[in-house]
């Protein structure tokens, strides 16, 4: 469940060497503008989602990292960045704006190049199925009863250990909503699991108070 969070890093030995690393990251925070070490933060936040969280799409993966204050980007269309099939990492700041340098996929250890996310999207595929009911259950237990605002909702999701992330396609200017669930390591596109669970659809449910207020975003520590 994710709420109060113990703030501190911790490192584990990896008996399996996974990806030639001599340690594997536990937990992480969310990055923060102006601390050094900016890059360790973002490998710490790609270590500890990239290979536990089930994801089957960039945007899903930008949603888990958005948590963290870290995007990922192949650049614009028509790019020499996005032509090569290339990769880059950044900080945020809480506002979503990009606050470093960017930092190559291949320049971490882990090595989160588009073509790891694409192997791990066919992995994931297979694992799926019980995605939509676990949001179901949890959706339908929080309307429950008196509508909540849309405050209260996201709230009571985040009790539960599901973080609500809401993003704008740059390309259609439509807000899109994400459920990260941690407890179970898996990130979703509402949409994808039914138009019942689109952003439009949820806010409508609740009660007409403070509908426009965005989800919240609070500070996480992510675990494996």
């Amino acid at each position: 469940m994710v709420g109060q969070h113990d703030q501190n890093l911790h490192l584990t030995k990896n008996s399996q060497q996974n990806h030639k690393s001599t340690y594997e990251k536990q937990s992480a925070l969310q990055v923060s503008k102006g601390e050094t070490g900016i890059k360790s933060g973002i490998s710490d936040v790609l270590n500890a989602l990239l290979p536990h969280y089930n994801y089957v799409s960039f945007e899903e993966v930008n949603a888990g990292l958005r948590l963290y204050n870290v995007s990922a980007s192949r650049g614009e269309d028509g790019s020499r960045l996005n032509k090569l099939g290339g990769l880059l990492y950044y900080a945020l700041d809480n506002d979503g704006k990009r606050v470093s340098v960017p930092l190559r996929a291949s320049s971490f250890e882990l090595k989160p190049t588009l073509k790891y996310l694409e192997k791990r999207y066919k992995e994931n595929l297979a694992e799926r199925r019980e995605i939509a009911h676990h949001i179901d259950t949890y959706v339908n237990w929080v309307m429950e009863g008196t509508r909540p605002t849309w405050k209260r909702f996201t709230e009571a999701m985040e009790r539960e250990g599901i973080s609500i992330v809401i993003q704008t396609d740059r390309n259609r200017g439509k807000e899109n909503l994400f459920f990260v669930h941690h407890a179970n390591k898996f990130i979703v596109e509402a949409e994808s699991l039914g138009s019942e669970y689109s952003l439009q659809v949820l806010k409508e449910k609740c009660s007409l108070e403070e509908q426009q207020e965005q989800g919240l975003r609070h500070r996480h520590t992510l675990r494996i």
